[in-house]
């Protein structure tokens, strides 16, 4: 079996967020922190 694409790879300019240790409401948040910093 031969994969059509390859594997997938994160942008140069991508944000990382480690989600490790928050719920999901923590996430959305520093998402909006995030959105919120970059709109100044």
């Amino acid at each position: 079996m031969h994969k059509k694409f390859g594997a997938l790879k994160k942008a140069e300019d991508a944000i990382l967020i480690d989600t490790s240790n928050l719920s999901i409401d923590e996430v959305v948040e520093k998402v909006k922190e995030l959105i919120r910093k970059i709109k100044m």
